[in-house]
């Protein structure tokens, strides 16, 4: 072996004692990532995830065939790296909600984060300061 190869060696092994798997059970909650061409009106502000969905079936392979809130499954199976596990909190929320709510970043202690508050922004809000 030369140089080049131990390196790369060496370099791949370090990675794989760091990474970890990402195992998902059937029952398990997961929140999926949104695809980039959906359009929305709110742009960048639009939820990067949606969900929450229940793993019915794990194939190998990281393959999973998700379920939404009604029981219906999703067409198509969907593969891990696009599936993140939903926070413990999430179980108790509307679908709605939580798709929000970890869109912002909020966390469950927060006084925004109440399940039943409503965000309400102004559309035509005049400006609060004088330009000039």
């Amino acid at each position: 072996m030369c140089h080049g190869q131990l390196y790369q060696t060496r370099i791949k092994n370090t990675f794989d004692r760091r990474v970890r798997p990402r195992v998902f059970k059937e029952g398990d909650l997961v929140l999926k990532k949104r695809l980039p061409n959906n359009k929305d009106q709110r742009g960048k502000w639009a939820p990067n995830y949606k969900g929450p969905y229940v793993v019915k079936h794990a194939f190998s392979r990281e393959a999973l065939v998700l379920a939404d809130s009604k029981g219906q499954e999703l067409k198509h199976s969907v593969g891990t790296k696009s599936l993140k596990a939903s926070p413990p909190w999430a179980k108790s929320m509307k679908p709605k909600l939580l798709e929000n709510r970890v869109h912002l970043g909020m966390k469950r202690d927060s006084p925004k984060a109440s399940m039943n508050q409503e965000f309400h922004v102004q559309q035509d809000a005049p400006c609060a300061h004088k330009v000039g």
